[in-house]
């Protein structure tokens, strides 16, 4: 026999026994691990140590229903919204907005110091896009004072 042919012959066979072992060992891996996972209970957790909230909810009684409207539905959403705590957390004043406030809130004319987002996410400043006749064009559009408008909107439809 040749032993290039002896060498591959001896490759071949501890490549075989290599198999059968490992294959072996893979097996009573398998079946200790599936006994562990059967035996082992998975710890209950009762309360979520992360839960926060506890912090955040008020222990406010509801008040009476009140009566908006006929419908009984639209009443039971109407009184569900006005107990929601949510709404009344707008500002400081208790949940109030009104047009005095929308400059405030940023709803003013004031062009000095505005600052426009492009559609790759740069500034531009007003005073830059002013520089163009179509940046004057948008400038103007987005800080207009449109309540002359809205007054004569809503004395048109009778509001």
């Amino acid at each position: 026999m040749d032993t290039k042919k002896l060498i591959k012959a001896i490759q071949l066979l501890i490549k075989e026994e290599v198999k059968r072992e490992v294959s072996k060992r893979e097996k009573v891996l398998r079946a200790s691990i599936i006994k562990e996972m059967k035996e082992s209970k998975p710890m209950e957790v009762k309360d979520d140590p992360l839960e926060i909230n506890h912090i955040f909810e008020e222990t406010k009684q509801p008040s009476k229903p009140k009566s908006f409207t006929n419908n009984s539905m639209l009443n039971e959403m109407l009184n569900e919204t006005a107990n929601g705590g949510d709404w009344k957390n707008m500002n400081s004043s208790g949940g109030t907005f009104g047009a005095s406030q929308a400059q405030a809130w940023g709803g003013g004319v004031n062009t000095q110091n505005a600052m426009f987002q492009t559609p790759d996410n740069k500034s531009v400043s007003a005073e830059q896009l002013q520089q163009t006749d179509a940046g004057q064009a948008v400038v103007s559009a987005l800080t207009k004072d449109y309540s002359a408008l809205m007054k004569h909107m809503n004395a048109k439809k009778g509001a």
